[in-house]
């Protein structure tokens, strides 16, 4: 058995029978033919909010994770136009330095966390180490200065 949806206005109407026209709550509940008790929740819905609507309001800790969401977007645009810019040579530690723009807080650990989710990587330069060895014979060059 499903169960009844009133709209807004219906609601409105029953609890103001109630409260206005000083009806009794039984009285009215029966010429409606809806439950006691859901007028009774009405008339407490009525005095808190008026029925605001069908879906509910995000609590704190949603409306963080939403707001979290939205600044990380923004900073990912932000590094992926600042690596762009510099040829893929930035990294978290220089990147750091530039999301102040936008006022938006961020610490070294979440530019380099939001870089590594992108996949972004900086290139570097192929450094090769020499190696000296003492056993190989060195040969000498005149000197031509002398």
């Amino acid at each position: 058995m499903s169960r009844k949806a009133y709209n807004r206005q219906f609601k409105i109407a029953a609890v103001q029978l109630v409260l206005e026209e000083n009806m009794f709550l039984k009285k009215v509940s029966r010429e409606l033919s809806i439950h006691f008790n859901t007028l009774y929740r009405w008339i407490g819905e009525y005095e808190e909010s008026a029925f605001s609507g069908s879906g509910s309001a995000l609590s704190h800790s949603q409306y963080e994770m939403k707001r979290l969401k939205h600044e990380n977007e923004v900073l990912s645009e932000e590094i992926q136009q600042i690596f762009e810019e510099h040829k893929g040579q930035y990294r978290s530690l220089k990147t750091k330095k530039v999301p102040k723009k936008n006022s938006i807080k961020a610490n070294q650990k979440r530019v380099s966390k939001l870089i590594r989710l992108m996949k972004l990587y900086a290139k570097s330069s192929h450094y090769r180490y020499k190696h000296y060895n003492k056993k190989s014979p060195s040969i000498e060059k005149s000197n031509l200065l002398n």
